[in-house]
């Protein structure tokens, strides 16, 4: 079975590119103290709470109607997601211009582009009973 690469606070935007390349994905451990966790936590709640748990599986269906696609049970139930969290959380957005975040999207992403932007983003809370995500 893979691992995913973890990584402290003190890792480097080299490590952290080559893990994301060979990879696809890094764990950076303990890089924001509790008070940032606890503004990012209170900040995102009422959006989680709001979120439908079972939203994933009607569009499994909405899915399966169209053909498939291949997602025919990609989405599981018991699972809250809440999209574009910088613009829903102020703590959010320093986590996304934070130095190291900076740091790595330059080294792996501008060697192959003038400019990059943040896409997505999205917090997932899985509950209990939940299918395999």
């Amino acid at each position: 079975m893979a691992t995913i690469p973890n990584f402290g606070s003190a890792a480097t935007a080299e490590d952290l590119g080559e893990a994301l390349r060979s990879s696809g994905c890094a764990v950076v451990r303990e890089v924001f103290d509790a008070g940032v966790r606890a503004r990012l936590q209170a900040e995102l709640a009422p959006h989680i709470e709001s979120a439908d748990p079972e939203l994933g599986s009607a569009m499994n269906a909405v899915y399966a109607a169209e053909g498939g696609l291949g997602y025919t049970d990609f989405y599981q139930g018991k699972t809250r997601r809440v999209i574009s969290l910088i613009k829903k959380s102020p703590t959010f957005r320093t986590l996304a211009l934070h130095p190291l975040t900076m740091a790595v999207c330059d080294q792996s992403l501008k060697p192959n582009c003038v400019s990059y932007q943040v896409h997505a983003t999205a917090a997932f809370a899985v509950e209990p009973g939940a299918g395999v995500q």
